[in-house]
């Protein structure tokens, strides 16, 4: 009795591990060392079209190209020859309905107690929509890349620590890294000389704490030479409205900042000429009039008629009249 209800119980285990085994949606097989099945799943069904019971016993020469097969088959045999488990991707086509699905496939090789090769355990895990997602995500930041890239400025992504996260081909090149990636994970004080990476920071703190926009135009001022930019920092957050860190822009305004300071020199030179040639002026008058008036003293035609003054007009009370 006692051997009847351990065979019952196997039974019973070894049904709960089938019914666990056609319930996941990857696929499961196992060859034996000559690459002959011994067992697979629901979803391996699927693949080959038919029933395990079919399946069972056949190679996969059976059932895919001779190509195919040689790569599965080499694929067995390296996780048998290594002793432990090999990862691969593998394509296949579905003999069920004909779709074709890309595999994350692990093989790892069953031994018994004495170390001999049972077979090659299988385990195939569909990443067909992962990979489309990748291969989209992955197509979407190259064109992004290619359009910041394009931008006649340099553009930048922060975490709030003021680290990098993202930044375009122009600010690399500006900062002296020859990719963009060189500079992913570094802060200014990495990249710029002391006090103008510290007065960057300083921007960055102010930002955050305000959760304000700011735009200045400011003086770059590096060992090699001294550059004008219009730079614009804004707070990032996310859709809870949780600070993630800050972006900024800064174009190279230095030709119109140039042409603005020159104007600006010309300008104040043409007033300081203008306000010292009205007083040379006034000056020459006065002294034409005290000529004047020391000939007029003394009887004689003043030389200078255009400078000769002209006496107020009284009324008859003797008080000066309005004019």
């Amino acid at each position: 009795r006692a051997m009847h209800v351990a065979d019952k119980n196997l039974r019973l285990s070894g049904a709960s591990l089938r019914t666990l085994i056609n319930t996941i949606p990857d696929l499961i097989w196992l060859k034996d060392p000559q690459g002959r099945y011994l067992a697979c799943n629901t979803e391996f069904e699927r693949l080959y079209g038919t029933s395990e019971e079919d399946i069972l016993g056949k190679d996969d020469f059976t059932f895919v190209s001779p190509e195919k097969a040689e790569f599965f088959r080499h694929n067995d045999q390296a996780a048998a020859e290594a002793g432990d488990s090999r990862r691969s991707e593998e394509w296949v086509t579905y003999a069920s309905d004909g779709h074709r699905a890309l595999l994350d496939t692990r093989k790892t090789p069953i031994f018994d107690t004495d170390g001999s090769l049972i077979g090659v355990l299988g385990v195939g895990h569909d990443i067909t929509a992962q990979r489309a997602a990748e291969e989209t995500l992955r197509r979407n930041t190259s064109y992004q890349s290619a359009l910041l890239d394009n931008f006649p400025f340099l553009v930048w992504l922060k975490d709030t620590d003021s680290r990098f996260l993202a930044v375009n081909r122009p600010f690399a090149e500006a900062a002296g890294f020859t990719a963009a990636d060189d500079v992913i994970g570094k802060t200014d004080l990495d990249i710029w000389p002391g006090e103008l990476a510290e007065a960057y920071r300083a921007d960055d703190r102010s930002v955050m704490a305000s959760l304000q926009k700011r735009s200045v135009e400011e003086e770059i001022v590096t060992d090699s030479e001294r550059r004008w930019h219009a730079t614009y920092k804004a707070p990032v957050l996310d859709k809870e409205g949780a600070l993630l860190g800050t972006v900024g822009f800064a174009m190279d305004i230095t030709p119109r900042k140039t042409v603005d300071l020159e104007n600006q020199h010309q300008l104040a030179e043409l007033r300081r000429w203008h306000e010292a040639t009205l007083g040379r002026e006034g000056r020459i008058l006065e002294l034409k009039q005290e000529i004047n008036s020391l000939l007029i003293k003394h009887g004689l035609t003043p030389r200078y008629p255009s400078a000769v003054e002209t006496p107020t007009p009284v009324d008859s009370q003797g008080t000066a009249a309005d004019v």
